[in-house]
């Protein structure tokens, strides 16, 4: 019975048999007078008894059967008196039940229905229907009918499930005037819609393609396409040229509306700077008062000097049974003696160790100190290296989900004598602004992070202009230390980032492997049997706990998106399924956006523990460190399954094993510091599965995505710094 073709039905709404909380899906049983079918998809639930003509395709359930997919519907109301009576009779609107639907026919009859639509009014004439009745009637039959309308609507346009339904709760009985008058207002206030979907839309009902929204819309999105590419503003001329290729239209209609937008302060527009650079105001604004802080900081030099820091770094040195050797010496005298220190260097140079004895130099000093991290994983792992506690930056700030800003900012300030970043290459433009904002001119800072590594996620290129300015000292860590000589994850890490083709011998007691694999089916295949048997039973490893696949794409058959599918299969066959969800009971999972209320973070990890089949269908997922966090249907698109990940998501944390798929199919994104930051994910073992090829590529390409950021200029420029934010 399986289709593809859309067909239709018109039936009785006979059951609802389930309906997720914040009614994105329905699935429900339909009476088509010869049989009843089961309907699955985005429909509004009101009332059973309610005539539908549905549209869709038959699909085939691995677990509930055959059952009929709802690509859009239509309700249908009854035009038969005794339809009409029955109907209204069935409480479907507050205030009206049998005896008052039966007022309403001998009254209306027929024409009731062009009454609640047209002329309200005449309901007042009703004995029994007072103001507030009336009120209740009129506003949940505009609601309903509504709804109904507007999600017929949407379908038309492609869009079902969830997308529809926040559009519906955005713009509420306005959504169908929206779409219609003002369709790229979506890609703007709706998540999840972009610009090619509202343009989609604009050019279904009729939008001029040189309608000034439409090019501004494009303006727009290709400014935030930038963002996700890590770029603060995009020169003119490339914004332009973005533009024509995406609206297909000629620049001097873009150009108008670009200055326009300028004048109208919806964009920074800086025609006197080289390559007249287009940002968005927060973005700009961002970078200015970044370097507005760090110069007036570095004005305040109100420092404690340390008389005796022989004598300290005696002591510590004998307190962590370790001899300093002269760059870390270096470090620690730069760290404490200047307001800005910046400390770097890659795997195994003692970036850790130059924390923990300066946690301990200061503690000794009575300095009231904070140590951070961007990233919940990375912030988990200080405490045990330093012996001092540490949090992320967000909750450093005390971010308020109330509120949606930070507790500490610009106007009230953190009471700190120095601060310490870790992992400081992942802080991008914003998060650096909101920190920086926060602290205190007086303040020392000592920012550590491996220069080399990806940038961060978020848009700027933070750690790498502080270096390039040369306004702050930099100390670069560059000696491998004893303990870590041992480790070939570490030498063939150097290797990568000098550019060197490492060698990889494969020995048994070696800690990084390479398997060459001639195609990326089989490199799956391989990945597979390395993370659920190889690796488990040869080393001990969990494969969910203690395994991380990380590789360079989401795409592909090597991509995160495949390799979750069969891992899953392989790992967690016999979980049991949530709701419409591909998710099992058991499977590991990553959070994808920062949630505050959950105090959850975008790349946390954790496990699917229980599920709740009768308490609104929720789930308790364990994170670790006692963290167990309950989620309802509705917020399971803040979770995706993470047996594998891209390298971009790695960022920051560390795993006991990782298992890296290097294959030319993912070759545009075959880059040094990619593979780089891949290799030091793992702690104690790597397994690089792929082309010999592909590696060397990656070696060889240093290519790195330019990112458009002024912060270094901005710092070294002789110009008035504005310090004021709008």
């Amino acid at each position: 019975m399986e289709q593809t073709e859309i067909v239709s039905y018109v039936g009785v709404l006979e059951k609802i048999i389930y309906s997720s909380p914040d009614q994105a899906f329905t699935v429900a049983l339909l009476n088509c007078q010869d049989r009843t079918i089961t309907v699955v998809g985005n429909m509004i639930p009101s009332v059973q008894g309610e005539k539908l003509k549905v549209s869709g395709y038959w699909s085939k359930h691995a677990k509930y059967g055959t059952q009929f997919t709802v690509q859009s519907f239509e309700v249908l109301l009854p035009d038969t008196l005794f339809g009409i009576e029955e109907y209204l009779g069935s409480r479907i609107l507050p205030g009206i039940g049998p005896s008052f639907a039966k007022k309403l026919v001998t009254l209306f009859g027929a024409k009731i229905w062009d009454i609640l639509e047209h002329e309200p009014q005449k309901l007042r004439d009703v004995d029994g229907i007072g103001p507030k009745k009336y009120k209740k009637i009129v506003e949940a039959w505009k609601k309903q009918q509504g709804g109904h309308k507007t999600l017929s609507l949407l379908a038309s346009f492609g869009i079902y499930g969830n997308r529809a339904k926040k559009i519906c709760d955005y713009y509420g009985g306005n959504a169908i005037a929206i779409v219609q008058h003002h369709p790229y207002r979506l890609a703007i206030d709706i998540d999840g819609i972009g610009f090619i979907t509202a343009d989609q839309i604009a050019q279904k009902v009729g939008t001029d393609p040189q309608d000034p929204d439409r090019i501004e819309a494009g303006i727009l999105h290709c400014t935030q396409e930038a963002q996700n590419q890590g770029h603060c503003y995009l020169p003119q001329e490339d914004l332009i040229l973005a533009n024509q290729e995406l609206l297909k239209l000629d620049a001097d209609v873009i150009l108008p509306v670009v200055e326009r937008m300028a004048q109208e302060d919806k964009t920074i527009h800086r025609v006197d700077e080289e390559d007249r650079p287009i940002y968005p105001k927060y973005l700009y604004l961002y970078e200015k008062n970044i370097a507005s802080i760090l110069l007036e900081s570095l004005q305040n030099k109100l420092m404690k000097i340390v008389s005796n820091m022989a004598k300290f770094l005696q002591e510590i040195q004998q307190e962590m049974h370790i001899t300093f050797v002269e760059t870390q010496i270096q470090a620690i005298q730069e760290a404490i003696s200047q307001k800005i220190c910046i400390i770097t260097g890659g795997p195994g140079v003692g970036k850790t160790t130059i924390i923990k004895a300066l946690v301990h130099i200061l503690q000794k000093r009575g300095d009231r100190i904070a140590l951070a991290a961007p990233t919940g994983r990375a912030a988990n792992r200080l405490p045990e290296a330093t012996d001092c506690d540490a949090t992320t930056i967000h909750r450093l700030l005390r971010f308020n989900p109330h509120t949606g800003a930070f507790d500490y900012n610009a106007y009230h300030q953190m009471p700190l004598d120095h601060l310490i970043i870790d992992e400081t290459s992942m802080v991008d433009i914003s998060l650096a602004y909101h920190l920086l904002s926060a602290v205190e001119k007086d303040t020392s800072i000592t920012l550590v992070g491996d220069a080399d590594q990806l940038p961060s996620v978020g848009p700027g290129n933070f750690l790498a202009d502080l270096i390039q300015s040369k306004i702050f000292p930099v100390v670069k860590l560059h000696h491998i230390f004893r303990q870590s000589q041992g480790s070939s994850i570490v030498h063939v890490a150097h290797s990568v980032n000098s550019g060197r083709i490492p060698k990889i011998m494969n020995q048994a007691d070696s800690d990084i492997f390479f398997m060459p694999v001639e195609s990326p089916e089989k490199g799956a295949e391989l990945i597979v049997d390395l993370v659920t048997r190889r690796l488990p039973q040869k080393y001990g490893f969990d494969s969910k706990t203690d395994i991380q696949v990380i590789t360079p794409m989401y795409r592909g058959l090597v991509g995160a998106e495949h390799l979750n599918d069969i891992l899953a299969d392989s790992v967690n066959p016999s979980g049991l399924q949530i709701g419409t969800r591909s998710f099992r009971q058991g499977d590991k999972v990553m959070q994808i956006v920062n949630n505050y209320d959950k105090d959850v973070y975008n790349g946390d990890i954790g496990i699917i523990m229980h599920y709740h089949k009768k308490s609104q269908e929720s789930i308790v997922i364990d994170f670790g460190d006692h963290r167990y966090l309950s989620y309802v249907q509705s917020e399971l698109d803040e979770l995706v399954r993470s047996y594998a990940i891209t390298i971009h998501k790695s960022q920051g944390s560390e795993y006991p094993a990782v298992v890296i798929p290097m294959f030319t199919e993912h070759y545009i994104m075959l880059e040094r510091n990619l593979l780089y930051t891949a290799i030091t994910r793992g702690k104690k073992l790597v397994v690089l599965v792929g082309e010999w090829r592909a590696l060397q590529i990656a070696i060889q390409r240093v290519r790195a995505l330019h990112r458009y950021t002024r912060l270094s200029k901005y710092l070294t420029a002789n110009s008035e710094l504005s310090d004021d934010f709008a």
